[in-house]
């Protein structure tokens, strides 16, 4: 019995290195990001050969059909996706700005003017969770919870047999209730900063996922994505933020490796930039492991 139970803390433990929002989602981020690129490559070139303002919009369309890209996605991140571009042509950053605009007052019925302040109520705005914002140390989000009693701050065990902890990520968590459910509340840093906040419950019903979804909805209005598994064997809503930021709202109750019901909040920007330090260890180690063969 005390070997299951330290199974399971193990697993409570690991579940933040699986799939925190769904690889099909960071793909898709991905392609929303190259999107852009192509887009700025492209006005760009339309810019120089004197184009007109309805070729450059139709080819833009063109351009997000191709990509399966909502033009909503591109201008809602625009602030995050054009940072780095706009210092080398913000004529064409604005642009596309202003056409991406333009196609989507054209497909919902509106004038641009009406179509920005409908895209402006509908913003989504992900910077944490509650008073715990994006890039806080630990101690300051010990701060924004001072009723909370937090576990001692440590590494995620990232292997069962020899207990390795992931040195790169640190963490810790509280026990809370919503709705009269008992909830873990797990918060997580990359060099200091906190990138990830999730809230788990092991066992969940589809029932309890239903209401969480319609009080998220209510909160952070419609989302970019939703589905739910035959027979509700599982189920996932996504929002998408400013800056590419996501709100998971997931429902899995058969897994062994992970909660029945989630809730991840997180920055995009740091969870890349840890998956990128990953890859580059790894490709290290297997460099230095080869030097040895």
């Amino acid at each position: 019995m005390k070997k299951i139970m330290v199974y399971l803390i193990l697993i409570l433990l690991l579940e933040y290195m699986g799939p925190a929002w769904s690889q099909e989602w960071k793909s898709h981020l991905q392609t929303i990001k190259n999107t852009y690129v192509k887009a700025y490559a492209l006005v760009r070139n339309a810019l120089e050969e004197n184009a007109t303002e309805d070729e450059i919009k139709h080819s833009l369309r063109l351009l997000y059909e191709r990509a399966q890209v909502f033009p909503e996605e591109i201008y809602r991140c625009q602030e995050a996706l054009s940072l780095d571009l706009a210092k080398e042509d913000q004529q064409a950053t604005n642009k596309i700005e202003r056409l991406t605009l333009k196609i989507i007052a054209e497909e919902r019925g509106l004038s641009v003017l009406g179509a920005a302040r409908e895209l402006q109520r509908e913003r989504l705005s992900i910077k944490g969770y509650r008073l715990a914002k994006w890039g806080m140390s630990p101690k300051w989000v010990r701060d924004a919870f001072p009723k909370e009693e937090f576990s001692d701050l440590g590494h995620p065990v990232i292997d069962f047999g020899s207990g390795t902890t992931d040195e790169l990520v640190d963490f810790f968590y509280f026990e809370d209730k919503i709705l009269d459910q008992k909830v873990t509340i797990n918060f997580y840093f990359l060099k200091n900063q906190l990138f990830q906040a999730k809230i788990y419950r092991r066992v969940g019903e589809f029932s309890f996922y239903q209401i969480l979804n319609e009080l998220l909805k209510e909160k952070h209005g419609k989302p970019v994505e939703e589905e739910v598994e035959p027979n509700k064997e599982s189920a996932r809503t996504l929002w998408l933020g400013d800056g590419l930021n996501v709100i998971e709202l997931s429902f899995n109750p058969k897994s062994l490796l992970f909660p029945g019901i989630t809730i991840s909040y997180i920055d995009t920007a740091l969870e890349a930039e840890l998956s990128q330090t990953r890859s580059q260890r790894e490709k290290l180690k297997r460099e230095e492991t080869q030097k040895k063969l």
